[in-house]
């Protein structure tokens, strides 16, 4: 379902980006590769860097984000799979 969503994003001619908000605790750098892999010919990836302080949820102030340096080596694995990768964040 999944993959078929993706496919039919890309087909549209709409102007897309996918997105992930990467969380430490809950995202190994081998899991966004995992989703990179998934979105390979996609357009644009952007990977959000977690803002702790800016959630609905209480549960998730525990929750860290990687640090600069690790979200600039993440985004260059996934640029293996996808041309235009950005990260953003802080």
């Amino acid at each position: 379902m999944i993959k078929e969503s993706i496919r039919i994003i890309i087909n549209s001619g709409v102007d897309y980006e996918f997105r992930t908000t990467v969380i430490r605790e809950k995202h190994s750098k081998e899991d966004i590769e995992a989703i990179a892999i998934a979105l390979k010919g996609v357009r644009r990836y952007v990977l959000q860097k977690f803002q702790p302080k800016e959630v609905m949820d209480e549960e998730y102030k525990v929750y860290t984000s990687y640090n600069d340096e690790e979200m600039e080596e993440i985004a260059e694995v996934v640029k293996k799979y996808i041309n235009e990768v950005k990260w953003r964040g802080n």
